[in-house]
């Protein structure tokens, strides 16, 4: 087991210097899916993805999409 915990953690502790892919740009650097404001947590809960997204634009009315909080609570601790 200890032989194991240090093999998964040499794997990944390569991945902290590591540069953001194409995807990263908007929803992590630019903020789209981050949680910015305490606000933003009544539209993650409430909201699908896209209209998360949109959150900002004020007038924009989207409507299905899916349904992730996890997704951009995630993104918010990788920022």
């Amino acid at each position: 087991m200890a032989w194991l915990s240090v093999a998964v953690a040499v794997v990944y502790l390569t991945a902290i210097p590591g540069d953001f892919v194409w995807l990263d740009h908007v929803e992590i650097e630019q903020g789209g899916y981050r949680v910015r404001h305490l606000q933003d947590f009544v539209h993650l809960w409430t909201q699908s993805l896209d209209a998360y997204l949109e959150r900002d634009v004020g007038h924009t009315q989207i409507s299905g999409g899916y349904w992730r909080p996890v997704y951009a609570l995630a993104i918010s601790l990788d920022w």
